[in-house]
């Protein structure tokens, strides 16, 4: 018995290599998935054997011509065809060429680069696998080319709100949960809209803060723009309104009276792009009977990968408004094109001590002014 081993990049190939070498006839004895490296692309290996008959000895013509002396000069019809067969031998068929596997890039390797910026892990390997099917090596190995893969990749899940539709819709209530930022967020729209000159009120419906409604109407005046304590709302079709309401949980004794306010006004739900994908779907389903229009994300200058943006926005069908991409409050909110936020996404910002420092004393002081 006749036993080897056959390797290859995929099973189809190994087996045609078995049966192109060792016939049809071959037996499989076992199939293993071998890895050669801890970066490179697993192969699976074969072991088969095949059984070599041997031939049985035939009688030679001296033989023949001593047991049968009257057919030493004549031969039967049966012989005959033999004879022919042996002078004409049936053509073999050709053997079917080996498709040879076309070189790419390792889908692990693709895998880690897309989990370094901020990707799930199933949005990441789902992702890689797509490139190494559709793409060739040389096409994986230009980063620039890699680039516009992602960025068109990302694009096609993701939706934004533009400026302009966010003030055609003039009134807007900002929830959030507790330390997400959205009080300095609130701040961070209406300079936005200030700079691009829109007519901006502020306003509070958080009772159980009262430091929160100072502070808000501090940066209120600071901004130059009109604040209401109480979430009063004098509906004027050439001013924004911003309602900043308490931080509360489904079921809690505020959640009714947010509710309320929310019935008459577009939410917009403010997330800690820091959290992970776990905590900010639980906390957009913790207002999802707020009926929010729209998502923005804070803390995006202290985190050092932002793709969790894109798995929210693929998960929730929500558009993006913006994003609080500086600590300083001057710099107003981002807001982007899809595109745009695509190619953000996939970059590699370095988050600097200072940055690290900032997010590190926002966490310990439970302050929301420092994005």
């Amino acid at each position: 018995m006749n036993i080897k081993k056959f390797e290859a990049a995929t099973f189809e190939e190994a087996l045609l290599r078995v049966k192109t070498e060792m016939g049809p006839d071959a037996l499989i004895l076992s199939t293993e998935e071998v890895h050669r490296g801890l970066f490179k692309k697993p192969s699976v290996e074969i072991t088969a054997a095949v059984e070599r008959k041997e031939k049985a000895k035939g009688l030679d013509a001296k033989t023949l011509e001593k047991v049968f002396p009257h057919r030493r000069h004549q031969t039967s019809p049966v012989e005959n065809i033999e004879v022919a067969a042996r002078k004409k031998p049936a053509p073999t068929p050709a053997a079917t060429p080996v498709r040879k596997a076309v070189p790419t890039v390792p889908a692990s390797d693709l895998e880690m680069d897309l989990l370094s910026v901020g990707l799930s892990l199933d949005t990441a390997r789902a992702f890689a696998r797509q490139i190494v099917m559709d793409y060739s090596r040389q096409d994986c190995e230009n980063a620039e080319f890699l680039e516009k893969v992602k960025t068109r990749f990302l694009s096609a899940q993701m939706k934004t709100l533009l400026p302009d539709i966010f003030q055609t819709r003039r009134s807007w209530a900002v929830v959030g949960a507790p330390g997400s930022g959205k009080t300095s967020f609130t701040v961070k729209l209406a300079v936005s809209l200030r700079g691009q000159g829109v007519s901006v009120r502020l306003s509070s419906c958080d009772r159980r803060k009262v430091v929160g409604r100072q502070e808000l109407a501090a940066y209120a005046k600071l901004i130059e723009v009109p604040f209401h304590a109480e979430g009063t709302q004098e509906k004027r079709a050439d001013q924004v309104f911003l309602l900043d309401t308490p931080s509360v949980d489904r079921g809690g004794p505020l959640y009714a009276q947010v509710e309320k306010h929310c019935r008459d006004l577009n939410t917009l739900v403010v997330l800690d792009a820091s959290q992970r994908l776990e905590e900010l779907l639980r906390s957009i389903d913790n207002f999802s009977r707020l009926a929010p229009v729209a998502l923005a994300f804070t803390r995006l200058d202290v985190v050092g990968s932002a793709g969790v943006i894109y798995d929210v926005l693929k998960t929730t069908k929500l558009p993006l408004l913006a994003c609080s991409v500086s600590p300083e409050l001057s710099k107003g909110a981002a807001f982007f094109e899809v595109a745009d936020l695509a190619r953000f996404l996939v970059r590699k910002p370095i988050v600097t001590r200072e940055q690290t420092f900032l997010m590190d004393a926002g966490a310990a002081h439970g302050t929301e002014n420092l994005v």
